[in-house]
């Protein structure tokens, strides 16, 4: 298991910001990869309660931002922003690991193309970071094909 840190925790409202040996940003944890840890280790409640947070905490805030709206967490989402709204969607998961998984690349997916939007120009991203988490989901998403 190889440590990871992704940008997903840097933006959230709140999230402590340090510096690496690098000088480069890192957030506070690694959401992703604790996500992806929880669903290998069966923990399905805690990683679809991480998924919920990075709805409501993280990309829906975006979402709303991009659409012109107040960032309030997914409130009137539906309506501000339709087509990002479906694809919210599939962050959605049900009480099963491989559910879990999925739910967790589509918000990596998502929070990728919010992140191209002019609202990030300031972010530093660590795609070798962002790589490695990535990575270890595959993974998980192996085994469980297996």
């Amino acid at each position: 298991m190889a440590p990871a840190v992704d940008e997903l925790s840097n933006i959230r409202p709140g999230a402590r910001e340090s510096r690496n040996r690098n000088g480069s940003r890192t957030g506070s944890g690694s959401g992703v990869h604790y996500c992806a840890v929880k669903t290998g280790r069966g923990e399905v409640f805690e990683a679809a309660d991480f998924l919920a947070y990075l709805r409501g905490q993280v990309l829906g805030p975006l979402i709303l931002l991009e659409a012109g709206q107040r960032p309030g967490g997914v409130r009137r989402l539906e309506t501000s922003a339709q087509t990002r709204a479906k694809q919210l969607k599939a962050t959605l998961a049900r009480h099963d690991a491989m559910s879990c998984l999925e739910a967790l690349k589509a918000s990596v997916e998502l929070y990728r193309e919010l992140r191209t939007t002019k609202l990030f120009r300031a972010v530093e991203v660590n795609h070798r970071a962002e790589r490695t988490a990535v990575d270890y989901v595959d993974g998980l998403e192996e085994r469980f094909y297996s």
